[in-house]
Protein backbone atom coordinates (compact mmCIF):
# COMPACT_ATOMS: atom_id res chain seq x y z
CA UNK A 1 0.00 0.00 0.00
CA UNK A 2 1.39 3.37 -0.85
CA UNK A 3 2.10 5.86 1.88
CA UNK A 4 0.16 8.00 2.74
CA UNK A 5 1.74 12.27 3.60
CA UNK A 6 -1.08 14.37 3.70
CA UNK A 7 1.69 17.32 3.52
CA UNK A 8 2.64 16.90 -0.15
CA UNK A 9 0.34 18.57 -2.75
CA UNK A 10 -1.37 16.74 -5.37
CA UNK A 11 1.20 16.57 -8.29
CA UNK A 12 -0.84 18.18 -11.58
CA UNK A 13 0.48 18.17 -14.99
CA UNK A 14 1.18 21.29 -15.88
CA UNK A 15 1.33 23.62 -18.84
CA UNK A 16 4.46 24.80 -20.13
CA UNK A 17 5.43 28.75 -20.73
CA UNK A 18 4.57 29.78 -24.65
CA UNK A 19 8.18 31.89 -24.05
CA UNK A 20 10.83 29.41 -21.93
CA UNK A 21 9.19 26.48 -22.35
CA UNK A 22 9.67 25.85 -18.91
CA UNK A 23 7.05 24.13 -16.81
CA UNK A 24 4.67 26.93 -14.72
CA UNK A 25 3.86 26.42 -11.21
CA UNK A 26 0.92 28.56 -9.79
CA UNK A 27 3.05 30.24 -6.89
CA UNK A 28 6.35 29.86 -5.51
CA UNK A 29 5.35 27.52 -2.60
CA UNK A 30 4.49 24.86 -5.23
CA UNK A 31 7.72 25.50 -7.79
CA UNK A 32 9.49 25.25 -4.06
CA UNK A 33 8.06 21.73 -3.21
CA UNK A 34 8.61 20.14 -6.81
CA UNK A 35 12.14 21.89 -6.69
CA UNK A 36 13.08 19.53 -3.71
CA UNK A 37 11.19 17.22 -4.70
CA UNK A 38 13.77 16.59 -7.52
CA UNK A 39 16.41 17.53 -5.22
CA UNK A 40 15.67 14.54 -3.04
CA UNK A 41 15.20 12.60 -5.74
CA UNK A 42 18.13 13.33 -8.22
CA UNK A 43 20.52 15.28 -6.42
CA UNK A 44 19.84 18.56 -8.64
CA UNK A 45 20.51 21.86 -6.75
CA UNK A 46 17.53 23.95 -8.03
CA UNK A 47 16.07 27.68 -7.77
CA UNK A 48 13.08 28.63 -8.49
CA UNK A 49 11.80 32.48 -10.15
CA UNK A 50 8.93 33.95 -11.06
CA UNK A 51 8.58 34.68 -15.13
CA UNK A 52 8.48 38.03 -16.56
CA UNK A 53 6.95 36.45 -19.52
CA UNK A 54 3.94 34.42 -18.37
CA UNK A 55 3.62 35.64 -14.80
CA UNK A 56 4.11 32.36 -13.29
CA UNK A 57 6.89 30.51 -11.76
CA UNK A 58 9.31 28.34 -13.23
CA UNK A 59 13.18 26.85 -11.54
CA UNK A 60 15.83 26.62 -13.01
CA UNK A 61 19.66 25.18 -12.36
CA UNK A 62 21.73 26.91 -9.24
CA UNK A 63 24.44 29.19 -10.88
CA UNK A 64 26.00 28.75 -7.68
Amino acid sequence: MPRFRPFDPPRLETEKCPVTGKRMFADEREARWEADRIRGERGVDLDVYLCMSCDRWHFTSSSD
